[in-house]
């Protein structure tokens, strides 16, 4: 089995439908898994973080992307929820939301809250950035590298929620393909798959694109890209990713590595000449 892909289709001006009750619960249900973090690891500091937090948000918030009139958004929170019961932090979460996502070039355009199309950009600002600044204030409260375990341990924690429950994929030949379905319109790849390894060089990434006016890749990538190697275990106990580049942290590519240890006596990531020659391949055969 050989699977030779090269996609270079990415579209910037997709657009996402959502639903503003799901879309706007989900963050705040995000949000709380992080306070619950936080509160674990030193309740002292949430009182201090919640006042700090919402300071930064109330910064960034933009009221020319406010909506006109009172958007009233159901929320439901999660069972033992500390943010239920912050109605300021939520108050402010809900304007940053809309602020980020740009909400008032939509409004009008739709009359059922549970069907609004948001384009690419303003769909992920509107998901990423309340996170961003959550972790960026941590950063600020913290030192960083005891900041940066907690984000790590909040990133992770996803991959173990009960909602998180990916269909099995039994072989890299059903991951590749996945992926390939999954990123069709936001990267720029190429995919090379055997029994044994599946090669995934990212060329372009729009993720990385819309959020490239935050200074810190760091906290970027470990928000966004650190879960890839907790994401394919949930699907298959027997892969393993390599990686050694990511765009979210300024390099030029990502180049993501999956190994099928069923098939595979020792693990190493591709030296450059081997990712070099399958890169002219599937061009090649793309090409054809």
């Amino acid at each position: 089995m050989h699977l030779n892909v090269y996609n270079a289709k990415v579209d910037e001006n997709q657009s996402f439908l959502i639903n503003l009750h799901t879309y706007f619960t989900d963050r705040m249900n995000h949000t709380d898994r992080f306070l619950h973090i936080l509160s674990d690891y030193k309740s002292s500091l949430l009182p201090t973080f919640i006042e700090k937090f919402q300071i930064n948000l109330k910064s960034l918030i933009n009221p020319d992307y406010l909506p006109k009139s009172i958007e009233n958004i159901d929320l439901s929170f999660n069972a033992n929820s500390i943010l239920e019961h912050q109605e300021e932090l939520i108050y402010t979460l809900e304007k940053a939301m809309f602020s980020f996502m740009h909400f008032r070039e939509y409004e009008g355009s739709f009359t059922d809250a549970t069907s609004v199309s948001l384009k690419f950009d303003h769909h992920y600002r509107g998901i990423f950035l309340g996170e961003y600044y959550m972790a960026q204030t941590l950063c600020e409260l913290i030192p960083r590298p005891e900041a940066l375990e907690l984000i790590k341990r909040y990133t992770r924690g996803y991959y173990v929620e009960p909602d998180f429950s990916p269909k099995h994929e039994a072989s890299l030949e059903d991951h590749a393909q996945n992926s390939i379905r999954g990123s069709a319109l936001t990267h720029q790849a190429l995919y090379h798959c055997d029994n044994k390894r599946l090669f995934f060089k990212v060329e372009r990434c729009l993720y990385g694109e819309v959020i490239q006016d935050l200074p810190d890749n760091e906290l970027k990538y470990y928000l966004e890209c650190y879960g890839d190697y907790f994401n394919h275990v949930q699907k298959n106990e027997n892969f393993v990713l390599t990686r050694t580049k990511t765009i979210m942290k300024g390099d030029d590519c990502c180049d993501f590595c999956y190994h099928d240890k069923r098939y595979i006596e020792e693990i190493f990531h591709p030296s450059d000449s081997e990712w070099q020659q399958k890169e002219r391949e599937v061009k090649h055969i793309s090409k054809d």
